[in-house]
Parts: C-alpha cells; sequence; structure tokens
C-alpha cells in the first residue's frame, strides 16, 4: 500500500469514529408548570441512548432536587412536590457521553396565600398577618384594603416580601375588607384570597359644649372627634365627680338632652365613642356645669299681717338645694318695682324674711328672686302688696350709696357724686357734706356740715351732685378727704337725721405736669429721619402723667398743629415721669418748611402744661417742585420749546438745574428719546436751559405727525435732591391739520333782506384735537372797514366773533351789527375754522366767504311818543320824540331823515309830500330821544304837527300821532335870532346880550344846541337896541354886534368871521348814577350844564339808557356840570380842541367794588393786576413793594402793559420770567385818578411770588 492511500485510509477511519459519538440532547425545555410540578421535554439523536437529568435550585447546580435516569430513548420527566413560586434550573445528557445539554430554567406559579389574622387594631391602623403556604421567601405578596367588598372604596394597597402589613391613616368606627394575592416570578400571580374584615376602633368624643341650661335641664354637644357620624357614644352622668353613677346612656349621635335635673346641683359628664363592633373607646370627661336655680314658688300666704314698720313673707325653695341657694326680697313702692328698694338689701339662705324698717301707712309690693352658686338669677316670684299700719314718722331717711371710693385724681373742679337720697313719710328736706381728712370723722376737719341742696320736699332725690366748689376748693393737693353726709326729713316737730360717714373719698391734685426741654433744634436741613434724639422730658409727681402730646406748626408760637395733629409721644396709662428720647413723625413735617415742634402733658387729674415750640425741624428730603407750562394741551400742533417753573424747597436748596424726559406712546415698545431718535427702552434724562423758569429746544426732536408722547420734568437742587416722584408730565399729541369749515348762510351772490343767520358746517380730522371755535368775520365792502363785535363799530382791524363749533355751527347778529347795514350796500362774510390744538390749526383766512347786498324792504317803525310844546323863542315850537326803531327788530339805522309837517288847520291832510322839516342825522339808536325846533311860524298860533321817519332805503314810516302846541309869543318884548358859523352850522352856547342907549346891558341869553344856534333876548321895553354876540376861544373872547334892532325884531342872524372846527362833548352817566341826575318828566334823563366863564351856557339832559350829548361848541375850556335833585351836583373841568367829540364818563366810583384782583396767586412768572372803574378816561398808576418796604415795580398810564378788560376794566400784565422779584410776599397800591376833579381812589393787596 502506498503512502497515499494509507493516509486515505486512516482519515476515512477517523471521520467514522467522530460519526459513531452520541449527540447532546437538544431542544430541551419546560413544556408544562404549576404551583408544585414541572413538566419537561428534549430530543434524542438515538432511541438507544438513555437519558442522564439533574434539578436544581439554583444555577450553578449546587443544590440538586433531582438527579436520575430516564428509561432507554426517553424524551420527557416530570417533577412533583415542588416549592411554589420557585425558580428551578434542569439539564440532561446521555449516559454515553459527559457533555450536558444547555441549562433551561422556570419559575413554578405562587401559591394563594393563606388566610389572615388582625393582629392589631386601632382608630386609624389596622394590622394583617397571612401564611404564605407553599411560596419562597423571596415572594412579594399584594394586599388591598377597601371599605367596601368590591374594593372599590378608599382603597389603598401594600406589597411587600413579609407576610405581615400595617395599614394606617384609616377612619375611624369603619368597617375595612382585606384581600391579598403572591406575585409569581414568572410574571403569573396567584389568584386573591379575601382575608375577611374588621373594624377601627372609636374614639372618645371632645370640645364638649353647654347649651339651654337651665334649672331641670340643659343640652350637651360634642366633636365626634373624627368619628363617622354614625358613631354611638355611652355617656355616664353623675352629681358627685363620679364617686356614684347617677345613671348612664347609649346615644346614636353627638349631642344629649338632659332633662329632669336638680335645680342648683353641678353635674359631671363623662363619654366613650362605641364602635360598630361594640367595643368603647377611653372616657372623655366633660367640664362639669351647674344648673340654674329655679325660681321660688308661691307658699300662700305670701305675706303676713302688717306692722307698722315691718311686713313677713315666706315661699318654697322649689327644689333648691338647702342652704346652697340663697334668696333677695325686694320692697317697693311703687307696682312696677321702679325707684327705691326698701327691703333689706341682702342675700340669704332662708325661705322666710321679715322686712323691716319700713315707713308707716305706706302700701309696698314685694318679690323675691334666687340666685345659684355663682350668681346667676332667677326671674322674680311677686309676693303682692300690704300696707303698714299707720303711725308716726320715726323713720329717718334712707341713703343710697351708689358711689363708692373716688379713686380717680381730681384737678380744679368737683365731679359729680352718685350718692342718692329717700324719705317715703314726710319727704326729704336737705341733705349736708362734712370733709374730713381721716375716715370716720377722724383727722382735720376740711370742712364741717354745710348744706349742699336744700328744701328738696320730694320723697326721692336721685341727681348726682357736686360737692360745693367753696369746700372743693378747700380739699388740700395730695390729701386724702373723707367725704360723710347728712340728711334730713320734713318730719314734725323733730326731723329725722340720717348720717352716713364715709360715704366717698376724694384725692386731689392741682398741679400741672412739669416739662424740662433739653432738646436742642438739629442744625440745618434734615434729609433723613434723626430718629428718636429729642429730650424733653416730662414728670408729675402726684397723680402721674396721662398723656404727653407733640404737634407740628409752620408759624412760630402758635401751637395751631396745622401741620402735624397732638399726637402722644407714647403710650401708657399712668407714668410719674417721661425721661426717654423720642422721634417725631419725620415723613408728616412739611417739606421745605419750618416745622415748629411744640409739646403738651396732662396728669390724671385733668391738669395740663403746655410747651410751645421745645424745637425746630428744617425738612429737605424732596427736591424742587417743577411744573410743565408747555405744552399746555392736549394736542399740538408746533412744539418748539418745553418750557416750565421750578421753585426751590428753602432758600438753602436753590434749584441747581432741570430735566426733562420725551417718551414716545405710540410706538409698541414706547421708546423714550435719547437726543438723537426715539430708540432708549430706559428714560433718558435731557438738561433743559434756566433754573426758576427753565425750557428745552425742542425744535430738533423728531415728532411724528399724529404721535401721541407723554413729557416728564424733574428738578435737582445743590444737594442733589430730586423731585419726588411721580415726576411731573403730560401727554400731548400733535395734530398739524387744519379743520375745514364751509359756509351755506348767506348764499353767496345773493340779496337778502334781513340779515338773520350765518351758519355753515365744520369738521376735524377724527384723530385731531376736535373743532374748537368758528370765527366770523363781516367786511363793509364800500369803505373796506371790518365790523368790531366787541365796540359794535366798523373800524379798519380785523374783528371776529367765535362761535362754538360742530358739525354744524350758527351764528346770530345782533341787533347792533343788522342795524349798521345799509341797504343796497355789499357785505364780504368770511369764515375761518380753528381746532383745540396749542396753538390752534386754521383754515385760511378768506378761503370761504360769501357777498350778499343787503336790501331794506321794510320801512321804519312809526313814532308813537311825539310831543310838540310851545317855543322858548317867538314864532317856535320845540319837538322831542322817541325813535322805536328801523324794520320789526327794532334795529338801528345807519342814517335816518325826519320829516315834520304842520298846519293851523285841525283838517289838514297830512303826506310826506307836504314837509316843510326835513332833517338828517346819523347812527340813530331804537329808543333815542330827538329833538328839533320849528321857527318861522306865527306867533301865539295852534298848530297841528305829525311826523315821519325815513331810513336809509328810502322807506317811509307812517305818521305819528297828531301833536298840537301854540308856538311862541310874538315878540313884544323879544329879539331873537341866530348864531352860526361862515358854514351855516348853528354855534352853541354863544353869549347874545342886548344893549340899550344907555350902554346897559337890558337881557343876555345864549344860543340853544338845536343845530340852528338860535337865541332869544326877553324882558325888553320898546326901544332900540344893540344886539352883541360874544364867544370865547382858548381864553380869548371875541364879538360881533348889530345896532339899531327894535323889540319885536325875530331875524337878527350872526354869522362869524372866523372858521372855527365846532367841537362836542358827549359821554354817559352810569343807571347807578341816574338817581341822584333824574329830573321830573316821563322819560327824562339826568340834568347836565355846560359852563364857561363863571356863567352857565347850555342846558341838557342824558335819555333814558344815560346817554348825553352837547353839540356846535367852539373849542375852549369849559366846566361840565351834572346836577342832583336834591341840589347841588359834580363839576368837571372838560378842555375841548378844534373838530374834538369829547367821550367822558365822569359820574360813577373811581374803583369799583371787589373788582382790584391779582392772578395768578402765587405766580412764578408772570401776574396780571385787574381793576374795573365808571370814570373815562382814567389816570392809571400801580406800585408794587417789597416786604422791607422798596419799590420793586412802577407803572403808569403811559405803561405798555396796560391792556383794556372789557368795557369798564383795565388789565396790567408784568412778566417777570426773565429776572427779579425772588419768591416772596409782595405788596401792591394801585390807584385811579379822575382827569376832571382830580379825585383819586387807591387799592392795596398782596401776592406771593413762589419761583
Amino acid at each position: 500500500m502506498s503512502i497515499q492511500t494509507f493516509k486515505l485510509v486512516f482519515v476515512i477511519m477517523l471521520l467514522c469514529a467522530v460519526w459513531a459519538r452520541a449527540a447532546v440532547p437538544a431542544n430541551v425545555s419546560f413544556v408544562a408548570i404549576s404551583t408544585g410540578s414541572a413538566s419537561l421535554s428534549w430530543e434524542l439523536d438515538s432511541a438507544e441512548e438513555i437519558p442522564d437529568m439533574q434539578l436544581a435550585s439554583d444555577v450553578a447546580f449546587s443544590t440538586i432536587i433531582y438527579n436520575s435516569s430516564g428509561l432507554q430513548g426517553a424524551t420527557a420527566t416530570t417533577y412533583y412536590n415542588l416549592n411554589a413560586n420557585t425558580t428551578y434550573y434542569f439539564k440532561v445528557k446521555v449516559s454515553t457521553e459527559s457533555n450536558y445539554s444547555a441549562v433551561v430554567s422556570s419559575a413554578t406559579d405562587p401559591a394563594i396565600p393563606d388566610i389572615a389574622v388582625f393582629n392589631e387594631v386601632d382608630t386609624t391602623k389596622i394590622t394583617a398577618q397571612w401564611s404564605p403556604n407553599t411560596n419562597g421567601a423571596a415572594t412579594v405578596y399584594t394586599v388591598e384594603s377597601a371599605i367596601d367588598e368590591g374594593f372599590t372604596l378608599n382603597a389603598s394597597v401594600w406589597s411587600g416580601t413579609g407576610t405581615f402589613a400595617a395599614f394606617e391613616g384609616l377612619n375611624a368606627n369603619s368597617a375595612y375588607y382585606f384581600r391579598g394575592k403572591a406575585g409569581g416570578f414568572s410574571g403569573h400571580d396567584s389568584a386573591y384570597n379575601n382575608f375577611g374584615s374588621t373594624i377601627t376602633h372609636a374614639n372618645p368624643p371632645s370640645d364638649e359644649a353647654y347649651s339651654l341650661v337651665s334649672s331641670t335641664g340643659m343640652s350637651i354637644f360634642w366633636s365626634h372627634n373624627i368619628n363617622p357620624s354614625w358613631t354611638t357614644y355611652e355617656l355616664i352622668v353623675s352629681t358627685d365627680d363620679f364617686s356614684t353613677i347617677n345613671y348612664s346612656t347609649i346615644i346614636p349621635g353627638n349631642y344629649y338632652n338632659a332633662a329632669g335635673l336638680i335645680p342648683n346641683t353641678t353635674y359631671y359628664f363623662k363619654a366613650a365613642g362605641v364602635n360598630g363592633a361594640g367595643t368603647k373607646s377611653d372616657y372623655y370627661v366633660f367640664g362639669a356645669t351647674l344648673t340654674y336655680a329655679a325660681a321660688p314658688a308661691e307658699n300662700p300666704p305670701a305675706l303676713g299681717s302688717p306692722g307698722v314698720n315691718s311686713v313677713s313673707a315666706q315661699w318654697l325653695p322649689n327644689s333648691n338645694p338647702t342652704n346652697l341657694t340663697q334668696y333677695f326680697i325686694v320692697a317697693s313702692t311703687s307696682s312696677d318695682f321702679i325707684g327705691t328698694d326698701y327691703g333689706p338689701g341682702i342675700w340669704f339662705t332662708a325661705p322666710t324674711y321679715n322686712v323691716s324698717g319700713l315707713a308707716s301707712g305706706i302700701q309696698y309690693y314685694f318679690r323675691v328672686r334666687a340666685r345659684d352658686q355663682r350668681g346667676r338669677l332667677t326671674d322674680y316670684l311677686y309676693l303682692g302688696s300690704v300696707t303698714t299700719l299707720s303711725g308716726p314718722d320715726i323713720t329717718p331717711p334712707s341713703v343710697i350709696d351708689l358711689q363708692g371710693g373716688d379713686n380717680t385724681w381730681r384737678g380744679p373742679a368737683s365731679p359729680s357724686y352718685m350718692v342718692h337720697f329717700q324719705d317715703l313719710d314726710s319727704h326729704l328736706d336737705r341733705f349736708q357734706v362734712k370733709v374730713t381728712t381721716g375716715p370716720n370723722f377722724s383727722g382735720d376737719i376740711v370742712a364741717d356740715w354745710s348744706d349742699v341742696v336744700t328744701n328738696i320736699n320730694a320723697e326721692t332725690y336721685n341727681t348726682d351732685w357736686q360737692i360745693p366748689s367753696g369746700i372743693f376748693s378747700l380739699i388740700a393737693e395730695n390729701v386724702t378727704s373723707y367725704i360723710s353726709v347728712r340728711v334730713y326729713d320734713k318730719a314734725a316737730p323733730q326731723p329725722n337725721v340720717t348720717v352716713s360717714t364715709d360715704v366717698f373719698y376724694v384725692i386731689r391734685d392741682t398741679t400741672p405736669p412739669n416739662i424740662i426741654n433739653n432738646s436742642v433744634s438739629p442744625s440745618g436741613w434734615l434729609t433723613a429721619d434723626p430718629g428718636a434724639i429729642f429730650d424733653v422730658d416730662f414728670d408729675d409727681a402726684l397723680s402721674g402723667l396721662s398723656q404727653i402730646l407733640y404737634s407740628a406748626s409752620d408759624q412760630a408760637d402758635t401751637a395751631n398743629a396745622n401741620i402735624w395733629g397732638w399726637t402722644p409721644i407714647d403710650s401708657f396709662v399712668s407714668s410719674a415721669s417721661y425721661t426717654a428720647q423720642w422721634a417725631v413723625a419725620f415723613s408728616e413735617l412739611a417739606d421745605g418748611a419750618s416745622n415748629y415742634i411744640s409739646v403738651r402733658a396732662t396728669d390724671l387729674a385733668g391738669n395740663t402744661r403746655p410747651f410751645n415750640d421745645a424745637f425746630r425741624i428744617l425738612k429737605n428730603m424732596a427736591g424742587p417742585a417743577i411744573t410743565i407750562l408747555s405744552p399746555a394741551g392736549t394736542y399740538v400742533s408746533t412744539l418748539t420749546a418745553i418750557t416750565g417753573v421750578s421753585r426751590a424747597r428753602n432758600e438753602s436748596s436753590p434749584v441747581a438745574s432741570n430735566e426733562i424726559a420725551l417718551r414716545d406712546l405710540t410706538s409698541p415698545a414706547s421708546y423714550y428719546y435719547d437726543g438723537v431718535s426715539f430708540s432708549s427702552a430706559s428714560p433718558v434724562w435731557l438738561p433743559a436751559s434756566g433754573l426758576a423758569d427753565w425750557s428745552y429746544n425742542s425744535s430738533t426732536v423728531p415728532f411724528s405727525p399724529a404721535a401721541q408722547y407723554r413729557v416728564f420734568a424733574r428738578s435737582r437742587d445743590i444737594n442733589s435732591l430730586i423731585t419726588p416722584e411721580p415726576y411731573p408730565n403730560t401727554i400731548f399729541q400733535f395734530d398739524q391739520v387744519s379743520p375745514s369749515v364751509y359756509l351755506s348762510t348767506p348764499v353767496a351772490v345773493s340779496t337778502i333782506s334781513d340779515f338773520n343767520e350765518i351758519s355753515g358746517t365744520a369738521a376735524d380730522d377724527v384723530s385731531g384735537a376736535g373743532m374748537a371755535a368758528v370765527a366770523i368775520y363781516i367786511k363793509r365792502l364800500y369803505d373796506s372797514k371790518w365790523w368790531d363785535f366787541s365796540s359794535g363799530l366798523w373800524s379798519s382791524a380785523e374783528v371776529s366773533s367765535d362761535v362754538p363749533a360742530g358739525s354744524d355751527w350758527n351764528f346770530t347778529p345782533d341787533a347792533s351789527l343788522k342795524g349798521s347795514l345799509v341797504h343796497n350796500q355789499q357785505y364780504f362774510v368770511t369764515v375761518v375754522a380753528k381746532d383745540s390744538a396749542i396753538p390752534a390749526n386754521k383754515s385760511a383766512f378768506g378761503a370761504v366767504g360769501s357777498t350778499f347786498t343787503l336790501s331794506d324792504t321794510i320801512p321804519p317803525l312809526t313814532v308813537t311818543n311825539f310831543v310838540a310844546s310851545t317855543g322858548t323863542s317867538p314864532k317856535k315850537i320845540d319837538l322831542s320824540w322817541v325813535v322805536p326803531g328801523d324794520d320789526i327788530g327794532p334795529l338801528a339805522m345807519p342814517s335816518a331823515w325826519f320829516a315834520v309837517q304842520y298846519d293851523t288847520s285841525p283838517a289838514v291832510v297830512f303826506s310826506t309830500l307836504s314837509k316843510q322839516v326835513y332833517y338828517f342825522t346819523e347812527s340813530v339808536l331804537p329808543g333815542s330821544t330827538h329833538y328839533y325846533t320849528v321857527s318861522v311860524l306865527s306867533p301865539d298860533t295852534t298848530y297841528y304837527l305829525t311826523l315821519w321817519v325815513c331810513d336809509d332805503a328810502g322807506l317811509w314810516s307812517g305818521p305819528s300821532p297828531v301833536a298840537t302846541a301854540m308856538s311862541g309869543e310874538s315878540l313884544n318884548d323879544m329879539i331873537s335870532g341866530s348864531v352860526k358859523t361862515p358854514s351855516h352850522e348853528g354855534v352853541t352856547g354863544v353869549l347874545v346880550e342886548a344893549i340899550d342907549v344907555s350902554k346897559v346891558t337890558v337881557s343876555t341869553s345864549y344860543t340853544l344846541d338845536d343845530n340852528n344856534g338860535t337865541f332869544t333876548l326877553s324882558g325888553l321895553p320898546v326901544g332900540f337896541y344893540r344886539v352883541q354876540a360874544t364867544w370865547v376861544k382858548n381864553g380869548f373872547s371875541s364879538s360881533i354886534a348889530k345896532d339899531q334892532i327894535p323889540m319885536g325884531y325875530a331875524e337878527i342872524d350872526f354869522e362869524l368871521s372866523d372858521i372855527y372846527l365846532l367841537a362836542s362833548v358827549s359821554g354817559f352817566i352810569p343807571l347807578s348814577s341816574q338817581a341822584s341826575v333824574k329830573t321830573a318828566g316821563t322819560g327824562a334823563g339826568g340834568s347836565l350844564q355846560l359852563w364857561q366863564g363863571g356863567r352857565k351856557i347850555v342846558s341838557a339832559r342824558s335819555d333814558a339808557a344815560g346817554r348825553f350829548a352837547i353839540r356846535n361848541l367852539i373849542p375852549g375850556k369849559y366846566t361840565l356840570k351834572v346836577l342832583s335833585p336834591a341840589g347841588g351836583g359834580k363839576e368837571f373841568p372838560v378842555q375841548l380842541e378844534a373838530g374834538q367829540d369829547l367821550q367822558i364818563s365822569p359820574l360813577g366810583s373811581l374803583i369799583k367794588k371787589n373788582s382790584v384782583y391779582v392772578y395768578p396767586n402765587p405766580s412764578a412768572t408772570l401776574v396780571r393786576f385787574h381793576v374795573e372803574t365808571d370814570i373815562s378816561p382814567v389816570i392809571k398808576h400801580l406800585a408794587v413793594f417789597s416786604l422791607d418796604g422798596s419799590l420793586v415795580k412802577e407803572a403808569d398810564s403811559e405803561d405798555g402793559g396796560w391792556t383794556a378788560a372789557g368795557a369798564n376794566g383795565h388789565d396790567y400784565l408784568w412778566n417777570f420770567s426773565a429776572g427779579k422779584p425772588a419768591s416772596g410776599i409782595y405788596f401792591y397800591s394801585l390807584k385811579l385818578k379822575h382827569p376832571l376833579t382830580g379825585e383819586t381812589d387807591k387799592k392795596t393787596g398782596k401776592f406771593a411770588v413762589v419761583r
């Protein structure tokens, strides 16, 4: 055999040997498991093999439970009597081999735990214990408890390897059910075993309370003390603290009504809780309580036979214990028992009593009550009434002492004392007091018996009384004085007397407490609470201190507590002294001011000692006060500067700087302005210029239209104290949109006959400031003048009238405006809308307007008050009439013509075509009176006259009522004529004289103010005269004359050679002065005279409205007199210049009452002085002084600071924002001078400057 063949045969033999060995059993597994057995199976590769098997309780097979061989070819086995819930390990091999299969393991199922026992039961805890059965020691058990058998209510679970479990936190007196199971290692638990149930114990009750306690019963309540409401209790009752038991009872609840008890007896109770199984808790002992005493019961007869001074009474105890129950009997003379009790006034234990000391012959009513051991009273038992037998009054008065000792220390006055008196027989007469320094009349006698009240004459004296002041003042300080009383009745012949010693005592203290001021005022201004540093001591040696107080005032030596009211320094009932250092309520003191601290001490006797200004505190904890002046409104149209004022808290802390901060409230982040943009999340404080008056240049701040901002301001003083928070601030919003306005009435290019309305609409941006007003302007086109709504005249200035603006606005022209419109003339109305922004946004001036033409279609009203009277000159009739006005208004008339027709026949037909007088005038007001003299009539003849009025439209009124008058008599003893200028204007007030051939002046007269300058010289004898007219100009007289004028001549007309611009004086007499200048006659006004050179040259009167005018005067000096009906009057020098119409208001008050004031007051940057006067013109003078009398400011009439304030007012504006004065109090003197009389009036006042 070759080597190769040998090798091949060897390999084949080796492989055959390997192939011939038995394999290890395969697919070994547990196929069945129970609490005590386990079945396994495996696979063999040959049925010839015998299996060797091992079963162990640990994976290392150190504890082998079974080691056995099976039958040949066996592939399964079963083990019995195994432990429950135990893990077993198994392996198998064939007998011919040494290698075992892979180890497999499995746990037996757990066994059900055996029934438990409850070896510990408490009120909130139950412990259950069970047997493990065959389960291994590591078995985990789960035990459940619940109050229902379905284990759904109040369930709790215990889990662990032990065989007992404690359940805590259970409800008392409640049944609990238990069950348990074993947990399997294989994941299969045993079934539950119901362990049964038991009941927790009950707690003893607690917190008893007694209610409705009476003499024979009571209700007892207690707390369940965590027991459920179904718990029953055993209650044990005793009257001797349980030495014996009266009775016990089971109670299904927590209260018990005890009945049938003995009155006035102490009862003891204790109770135990009983659970559902009948097990009792420990006893809880209730507090003992006492039943009330029973009211006494009737024991007839209640009252025995009366004696002269006594009555016996009896009653039944009504079960009240003997010697423990006391009784009180009352005897009264009133059936309702109101008033004095005449019984013994003591408590006693017997159910009978003989009441003595009664008055004779008096009916007494009796009642009795009981009280228990605790002093609680029963109701009264009424015993009835009986009258004592009659006899002499031998019973002394009663003293009813309700006072006791007076332990209160008394000061200077006696209090009232409650010691009363009574006598039922002869009544009371008087009572006295005696005062000694020792009890029972011992010691010194302070005051012997002295009357207090006499002549009482009443049964009872129950008014509290005082010790007479003369006696009380004798009671020495700090000496106890005993007061005894002696009272007399009115028994005859000898009064009965009762002396009661020491009814009370009195202790007095008349010395006020001492105050020792060791404190020193802190120096300088305090910026922090100094604390308890103030050393003001108090003491009172006798009654002791009862109260020590302090207060704060800002005025020295007043102690008026206007800063901080009187406040206790410390609280105590009484103390002989107080020496501790103390503090004040620093936070309540005035900042920036002097706080004067005063103290006050009061002792127990009421004596008080004050101490003013013990020390002073200068408090300065806050920085300067600051106010924002601009922006001043919610909306602004532009804001170039933010301004305000700052005020230092005190002179030692002037303002050092001011700052502002700006915040954009519109942006979502509300950023602050950082000097460049609104981009800072926190405030950036920007310095402002100025100190007392400050400003911040905001012209470069990037404000956004329609955005809203808030500006804050704060100030800092030289001590670095800042204005307190919250800092003053204001919110503003930009509104730069002008409002719009529309004019609807009058219609443009229209002709109207009645100017009754100017109206239209206006609107502002919905997000803007809102409409404020619509300004109305009216222009007269023919002379381009504007209507001045305040003066009621046309002027060259553009003056408006504002009306409140809404979506619809309306303006009603007044009578003066309507009356000033001329017929057939054009007028332009323009309106400007203004919103509420500061400064206001306005629509464009003149952009909205309407031109209209006035067409007057309504004639003037007919004159009804038309009076004709015989003229003072020959051939003349004087006329006067009251103009009712134009149109229906009535309105004023820009101009008017008055036409008069007259005739000597009453049958004349009147017509304006037949008028003989045509008189023109301007500015005719409704109600104004006009005068005219008709000349060149037949003398001494009756005339019939009527008058018409024609307005500027040429419309005639109806004729006035016909007036009748005699013309002036013929000039039998007169000469008449006129004086006129070269332009034929009549001159008023020219002296005209008639001089006879002997050069004697026979008659004088003055030309009249009738536009014609007429005169009449009367009282002339037949003859020829030189008629001379003389006038004065600027102190120089001139004259003109005509000779050989016969008496009776009526046409002497002078024409002055010089051309004069005639002047006039007119004005107003205030209505308040009318009473003093009124003259007789219907509608008459005040009487006036114009004098020149000591002669009266003109007489005149004002109209009903107080207006007057004297016209056509030669320029020069005159004296105007306003007359009084009582005689006399007031004189005013008048200087008239050429062509001047001097307007004056000469009468009234130089300074009207309550018309002088200063505002604002206090002020920071400016102040306005206001005064009102009836006088025009007037000379003004203002002076302002400091407290030391130095002149600070002065202003005369020529000062540009004066402005008109209404019709009669004058304002002076003093703006001191850029300089003085400093903060402080200033006085002012405002003086007005009458320029005509030189009279003066002055008012003074004061105002404050706070900077």
